[in-house]
This record gives structure tokens, C-alpha cells and sequence, in this order.
């Protein structure tokens, strides 16, 4: 990779060497950074996607996303968004969104 972006990209590669092996029944696309606590079940994550701690994804699909603390997704695609911590994703298909514990805007 070249310049910055390379870079920071090799510095924090470490960030995302866990994950898709502890896993098996869901598709893990690296990168991605999943915390202890969190549940996976039938989904895919990844790329480029942190799960923090207590996190929950039930039959969905994440991809370029922060998921935050205690934060739940079922039955629903949440792509290049931050899912705030406590915050609930139900059904839907959710791009470029900020969802806070009790409200969802577009990211802007």
C-alpha cells in the first residue's frame, strides 16, 4: 500500500487478527475486529467492521461499520454506518446511517 492510507492500514492490521476462526457457522470477510462478548448468528461481517463488546447480529449482513457496546442487529443490512452503544437495528436496509440508543439519522 502506499502513502498514509497504506500506512495506517499495516500499522492496524492487528487490530483485526481475531475474529473469523472462533466463528465457524457465519461468514467473517476480513478485516475485522470483534470483541469478546460478542453473539453471531447466521450472519456475514466484514469487511472492514468492529464489533465491541456485547455486541448482537442475528440474521444480518454488516459490512464498513462500528458497532457499539450492548448494540443489537436482527434481520437487517447496516453498511458504512456507526451503531452507538445500547442502540437496536430491527429489519431494513440501513447505509450511511448514524443510530444513537433512541434515534437514526443519515450520516452527513
Amino acid at each position: 500500500m502506499y502513502g498514509a492510507v497504506g500506512v495506517l492500514m499495516n500499522d492496524t492490521a492487528w487490530l483485526f487478527a481475531d475474529g473469523p476462526e472462533e466463528f465457524p457457522t457465519n461468514q467473517v470477510v476480513p478485516p475485522v475486529r470483534i470483541a469478546d462478548g460478542v453473539v453471531l448468528e447466521d450472519c456475514e461481517v466484514g469487511p472492514n467492521v468492529t464489533l465491541e463488546p456485547g455486541a448482537t447480529i442475528r440474521r444480518s449482513t454488516v459490512r464498513s461499520a462500528i458497532v457499539g457496546e450492548r448494540a443489537c442487529i436482527t434481520d437487517a443490512t447496516v453498511e458504512h454506518s456507526l451503531v452507538g452503544d445500547d442502540a437496536v437495528v430491527e429489519g431494513g436496509h440501513h447505509r450511511g446511517m448514524v443510530v444513537a440508543k433512541d434515534e437514526a439519522a443519515p450520516a452527513r
